[in-house]
């Protein structure tokens, strides 16, 4: 493993564990230094602040495990992402409770976008190129971010199937009414 990634896993390691004496929004890059006993100059050196940290713990924790097929997003992909907040939901509780600038909820609805983005153009063909595409996508992916915020930072979060059952049935319902009305 390249020394880069090793000392990447220690600082995130150090913020994971301030976060369980911290609030994300509390806590400093000094405070992840002292944690892991590197200086400011090397979290600099790797990450632009804590939110890229968080960013890059997404990415090599999470992102990297999805499948990639003829879709881009398949329902399993979606199904393993919840898995993966569930599995670390203090961590992300505490992370999605920050909307602000560089918020990990900027860089999720952006990577989301793409995802679903690719994902329409098959599923939606005559959506392509269409003046409303970008509209459409985007509601969606409210649905799909605000819905996962929403489930993760409930104290009595569902278990990942029920709740993925849940957002495919409405999303599949509201689609096909779309399908079937859309005639723009």
């Amino acid at each position: 493993m390249p020394e880069s990634n090793i000392t990447k896993k220690v600082l995130a390691k150090a913020l994971k564990n301030c976060m369980q004496t911290k609030s994300f929004a509390k806590i400093t890059v000094m405070d992840i230094c002292e944690e892991c006993g590197m200086n400011r100059k090397t979290f600099y050196y790797h990450f632009k602040d804590k939110f890229d940290l968080v960013n890059w713990i997404f990415n090599i924790e999470c992102l990297k495990q999805l499948h990639h097929s003829e879709y881009v997003f398949l329902w399993e992909n979606f199904e393993t992402l919840c898995e993966y907040f569930y599995e670390n939901k203090d961590f992300y509780r505490e992370v999605f409770s920050y909307d602000g600038q560089n918020s990990f909820t900027e860089y999720f609805q952006e990577i989301f976008y793409a995802l679903l983005a690719e994902d329409f153009c098959v599923v939606f063909p005559s959506l392509k190129g269409h003046k409303y595409e970008s509209f459409v996508i985007s509601l969606y992916l409210d649905v799909f971010v605000c819905g996962i915020k929403r489930w993760i930072r409930d104290p009595a979060c569902t278990p990942p199937k029920e709740f993925c059952m849940l957002i495919k049935m409405i999303l599949l319902k509201s689609s096909e009414a779309f399908v079937e009305n859309f005639h723009y």
